[in-house]
């Protein structure tokens, strides 16, 4: 990976937009980020951090903290990463959650967060720097994934490969085992391993209740058929198959009965449908009589209308002829008013007219105005340009003294500001001193806590696991009783049932008819009446709540096993962090926060104090230079003071003249135009409306001879339209008499609709056609059934109702005696299965409960070294294999880091404490006893190892860009030189890289040309390229 550009605006101390183009630092190995204490060096990681990952490059700010504080309300706060990867470039832009001012009203709405990334290979290849190029992601979950996807690091290891942030890689060196142990765990993503221990535990407790589980199955089975034993259970489902083979020989026998039953009822219903035919033919004629009465007077009514339908073509016409007389009469009173408005206008036009030709005088007067004012443009313009010179002389004037003040001003606050710097360098010097010491105490007791805080929440999961247990095996108790008292109430109900059988067919039976059994027709013994018999329904409805609750209980032991898992499940978790940091249960967790609180102030006033001090400095410099420059800049500007004064008074002069040669009230050309224009807009107005009038006078003069000529042709119109309305009244008298009605009432009684008069028609075909078939059925039915008895249709059905409800009660016992042979058959295979699982079970438990063992240090290692500390040990000897290359050059071959082989403590675990080899004593020691120097150094060596192996290891990229954010300036001169040595060749192993270093150490201004330097202001940090 290759950092390309960054740019970022609004961001930390940064206000406005700032870009860095690192091609710029191409052919230099190392360049330095230089600057202040507090100016926002290391806000240049956050922005690349936070780029790629919505993360800052440290834990001491948050994401959300970024927002510049000289911010404005309209602004957003942005940062763009372009970078490359092979061949393919991309761009990343992110914009952080923030409060924005209204585009419309007042207020402030909440925007963000937002993300993009884009591949800008083509976009670079035809060099449009524009463009942001193919879309791959949106949105800030969906960017980071894709982030990481295409580097192969999270963000907490980028950070340690690509970014070394202040004390981070100090703080991993003197860190406990247990704290170096939480590092290494996110460097190399081991929670797999930690996953694996406790799900190895998890499954010997699954194991061990599956074999429970089994045990309670098998008893719970036998149970449920109230046995105790496989034999038992096999015998009771032989008393089953004997019961079942009588019900069905019984069925069969009943079948045959009802067969001969049910022809007998077939012929009955059919005579009994016969004779009712005859009765509904009867009532047919009988309710068809009076419409056939009818139909003399409906014939009657059918021909006058027919006749009526003749004169209607006369009707229609002399409506016709009145509606045009109607029309000719509206058109000539329309003709009238037309003429009447036409005569009205004419004479106002004539009048108008005469009123504008007597305007002839106003409208000379006003053409000699105009052409006077023409005459004094000259002198305008001069006028104009004149006042133009005194403004323009007289801002020039003010801005000088102005300028000539604020210089004044600026040298007694630069003596004043020089005076206070160093008063705040002698004030703070020592206190600056302490942030490295209290920055290693600040992140030992973070990182406690973190884990602290993680056992807390495991102890009340845990907790909240052991009551929804104890629920769980509370209802499975009231499950089974449950289930017992329904298994007990289907007993009682086929019991009662078996027993009804026979007195129900007793109480139909009587003396003389045949038995629906038996075929006998005495009854000597039938069975006694049994109370309270049970109906199928009934039993149905009880077995349906007894596998009900069958269910609902193996849903309560289901439960109860998924409560005793998470137990499990939260009790390995615990055990496995207790057993990494017994420190843990040494301190509560506000213990813990206090001591944590207590060392950031700490730290915030060491920072705090170190800032002053290094700012003061740095203004100091700068004021002495800067006084000395603008003292030379306020002689200077005291002299342009006096010459533009003298400019000033001789433009006044020439604005005076010339106001007294122009006319009163017209100072300036757009004056003059404006009056001109206003005149001539005033004389256009007369011209125009004598125009107008003219033209409005023949316009009225040729409407009033049209109106005229067309009354005349209306009043024509108008005669001729009445005379034929009269004849064709006289057609339509005619016509009534020739068709045999004596006036117009008796034709209108008469007429009828063509749809009305069409379906009276159809109705007396229709009775006609009704009373025809009504004769005809009647003396078709009255032939079928002749010789006929009226049959006993209710006894035959009667006899076959009995006979299929004592079918339907023998199909229901078949179906009982079947589905409890099946079941008990399921249960015998169950139960086979059960014992042969339960056997596999426990056999899977005692292996998997010694792997568990093993795997979590228990068990077959003396030092307890659980599968993830060993992992983690094995990847810091890689680490520490890569790191000594670079101590011993730093340290001329007298430290190496080596991996404790024993144990201090026999409560906790082995494998990641750390010690110093000396080769000046032969001695190991630990590693907190180095020195400021050495213990840099020792972190430095570190620090390269892990970004070397987390890089190999985790398969990420290879990047191409490292950053240092560390105190190079607690170094002496030479552990200074011997640092930066093996940085360089540290570079030149990794041909391509480009390493920036994060410092205010003057030194390495001189050692290091290529330079990123921040800027501090009152409106916001800057920053410049120099290499």
């Amino acid at each position: 990976m290759t950092l390309e550009h960054l740019q970022f605006t609004q961001f930390g101390p940064y206000a406005k937009e700032q870009t860095i183009d690192f091609s710029a630092f191409a052919g230099h190995q190392l360049f330095l980020i230089h600057g202040p204490t507090g100016a926002g060096k290391s806000f240049v990681l956050d922005a690349i951090c936070y780029a790629l990952y919505a993360e800052s490059s440290g834990a001491e700010r948050d994401a959300t903290d970024l927002r510049s504080q000289y911010a404005t309300p309209s602004e957003p706060t942005a940062v763009t990463l372009d970078f490359r990867l092979g061949e393919t470039h991309y761009r990343v832009r992110r914009r952080p959650k923030m409060e924005l001012a209204k585009k419309r009203g007042d207020g402030t709405t909440t925007r963000g967060p937002d993300a993009w990334l884009w591949d800008r290979t083509d976009a670079v290849a035809h060099a449009d720097a524009g463009a942001e190029g193919t879309l791959l992601a949106d949105g800030k979950r969906d960017v980071t994934d894709r982030i990481e996807d295409l580097l192969g690091l999270k963000a907490a290891q980028f950070r340690q490969v690509a970014l070394l942030p202040q004390g981070q890689f100090r703080a991993f060196l003197s860190a406990s085992s247990s704290d170096r142990e939480d590092i290494l765990k996110i460097l190399f993503d081991t929670q797999r391993f930690a996953d694996l221990e406790a799900e190895l535990k998890a499954m010997h407790s699954e194991a061990q209740e599956e074999a429970r589980a089994l045990l309670n199955q098998r008893k719970a089975l036998l149970s449920q058929h109230d046995t105790d034993t496989a034999d038992e259970l096999r015998a009771l489902r032989d008393e089953r198959i004997t019961a079942l083979e009588a019900a069905k020989e019984e069925r069969e026998t009943a079948t045959t009965k009802l067969k001969e039953a049910t022809q007998t009822l077939q012929t009955a219903r059919d005579h009994q449908q016969r004779l009712n035919a005859v009765e509904e033919a009867k009532q047919t004629v009988k309710t068809l009589k009076p419409e056939q009465e009818a139909q003399a007077e409906r014939t009657a009514r059918a021909e006058a209308a027919e006749r009526a339908q003749r004169i209607t073509p006369a009707e229609e016409r002399m409506q016709e002829r009145d509606a045009e007389r109607t029309d000719a009469q509206e058109a000539l009173q329309e003709a009238k008013t037309t003429y009447d408005a036409a005569k009205d206008a004419l004479n106002d036009a004539q009048s108008a007219l005469a009123t504008e030709q007597e305007r002839s005088d106003e409208r000379a007067a006003l053409s000699d105005k105009i052409s006077a004012l023409g005459t004094a443009r000259s002198d305008v313009k001069k006028l104009a340009k004149a006042k133009q010179t005194v403004a323009s002389a007289q801002d020039e004037l003010k801005a000088a003294q102005r300028e000539r003040d604020a210089l004044q001003d600026t040298v007694n606050q630069l003596e004043s500001n020089a005076e206070e710097a160093q008063s705040v360098i002698d004030t703070h010097k020592d206190t600056a001193q302490t942030v490295a010491e209290h920055k290693a105490t600040v992140d030992t007791w973070a990182n406690r806590l973190k884990q602290a805080k993680r056992l807390q929440d495991l102890q009340e999961q845990r907790q909240e696991a052991k009551s929804e247990l104890a629920e769980a095996q509370a209802d499975a108790k009231e499950r089974e009783s449950a289930r017992d008292a329904r298994k007990q109430l289907v007993r009682m109900l086929e019991q009662s049932r078996d027993e009804s059988y026979a007195s129900v067919l007793a109480s139909r039976l009587e003396d003389g008819d045949p038995c629906p059994v038996c075929g006998a027709t005495t009854h000597p013994a039938p069975a006694n009446e049994v109370h309270d018999v049970p109906d199928a329904k009934a039993l149905e409805s009880a077995r349906e709540e007894l596998d009900q609750a069958e269910s609902d209980l193996q849903t309560a032991h289901q439960k109860q096993t998924q409560a005793q898992r998470a137990v499990d499940k939260h009790t390995s978790a615990i055990e496995t962090l207790q057993d990494t940091d017994a420190a843990l249960t040494e301190h509560t967790v506000s213990e813990m926060e206090a001591k944590h609180k207590e060392a950031k102030e700490a730290l915030a006033s060491a920072r705090t104090a170190q800032s002053m001090v290094e700012n003061a400095t740095n203004d100091l410099e700068a004021t002495n230079e800067e006084l000395e420059t603008t003292r030379d800049a306020l002689q200077a500007k005291q002299d342009a003071v006096r010459e533009a004064k003298s400019t000033y008074e001789q433009a006044t002069a020439r604005v005076d003249d010339l106001t007294e040669r122009v006319p009163d009230g017209v100072d300036s050309v757009e004056a003059l135009e404006a009056k001109q224009a206003a005149l001539e807009d005033e004389l256009a107005t007369l011209t125009t409306a004598l125009e107008e009038a003219t033209q409005a006078k023949e316009t009225a003069s040729n409407a009033y001879a049209a109106a005229e000529k067309d009354l005349e042709n209306k009043r024509e119109q108008s005669e001729t339209a009445q005379q034929k309305y009269a004849d064709a009244q006289e057609q339509f008298r005619t016509a009534l008499h020739e068709h045999g009605f004596e006036d117009r009432s008796a034709y209108e009684a008469a007429r009828m609709e063509p749809d009305a008069l069409a379906e009276l028609r159809e109705r007396i075909q229709e009775v006609n056609q009704q009373w025809s078939n009504a004769q005809s059925n009647l003396e078709e039915a009255k032939a079928r059934a002749e010789g006929i008895t009226a049959p006993d249709v209710e006894g035959a059905e009667a006899t076959v109702e009995a006979l299929n409800e004592r079918i339907s009660a023998l199909d229901q016992e078949i179906g009982a005696l079947q589905n409890a042979k099946e079941a008990l058959d399921d249960a015998i295979d169950q139960l086979k299965a059960i014992q042969e699982d339960a056997q596999a079970a426990e056999e899977k438990a005692e292996h998997i409960g010694h792997l568990s063992q093993v795997a979590r240090g228990k068990q077959g290692n003396e030092r307890n070294i659980s599968l993830q500390r060993y992992v983690l040990a094995a990847r810091l000897k890689d680490v520490l294999q890569v790191a000594n290359k670079h101590l011993r050059r730093m340290s001329q071959g007298q430290y190496h880091l080596r991996r404790a082989t024993t144990l201090d403590d026999a409560r906790s675990s082995g494998g990641l404490d750390l010690r110093v080899y000396d080769a000046h004593t032969n001695e190991e020691r630990p590693v907190s006893t180095l020195s400021g120097g050495e213990g840099f150094n020792a972190s430095l060596a570190l620090a390269l190892g892990l970004s070397d192996v987390v890089q190999r290891r985790t398969g990420g990229r290879r990047l191409n860009t490292l950053f240092i954010d560390e105190g190079f300036g607690t170094l002496d001169q030479d552990t200074l030189e011997r640092a930066l040595n093996v940085l360089y060749d540290v570079q030149e192993q990794q041909q391509g890289r480009l390493l920036g270093i994060i410092s205010h150490v003057t030194e390495l201004k001189r050692r290091l040309p290529a330079r990123l330097t921040v800027h501090t202001a009152q409106d916001g940090s800057t920053l410049s390229v120099t290499t």
